[in-house]
């Protein structure tokens, strides 16, 4: 497999727990029931300390039937390919950090529960529903 080095990037380990935390947030408001363990960033996509982005991760929650797929992107890229739900979405903040964390969840048990969001340090914006 041919390594992209445009994604290999250096972090700051203060904004990827501020990320994880953040995520973890987010799962818990989809999954109130689940207690752990939550996924860590720096464990999922962190090698040699380097990031990799643009890596997809899958987090299953047991009881959810369904879970997280989570993708570690730069910021500025997803500001771009969102930009109409980032700019309409109510008491959405602009969108800190260098990285963000792109989450699509659902339950395959109960149709339309997809949901996309947008997690950066200091805010967490849904940009699509609806889907599987």
């Amino acid at each position: 497999m041919e390594v992209d080095n445009a994604n290999i990037v250096d972090f700051d380990r203060n904004e990827l727990e501020k990320l994880t935390e953040n995520v973890e947030k987010l799962i818990r408001s989809r999954a109130d029931f689940f207690e752990g363990p939550f996924p860590v960033l720096e464990a999922m996509f962190a090698r040699d300390g380097k990031l990799q982005l643009k890596a997809e991760e899958y987090f299953p929650v047991p009881g959810m039937y369904g879970g997280f797929n989570l993708v570690l992107m730069k910021k500025e890229e997803v500001l771009h390919s969102y930009a109409a739900a980032l700019n309409n979405a109510p008491h959405a903040h602009p969108l800190e950090g260098d990285i963000v964390v792109v989450s699509s969840s659902w339950c395959r048990v109960a149709g339309g529960s997809g949901q996309e969001h947008v997690v950066a340090v200091n805010d967490t914006v849904l940009v699509d529903e609806g889907f599987v």
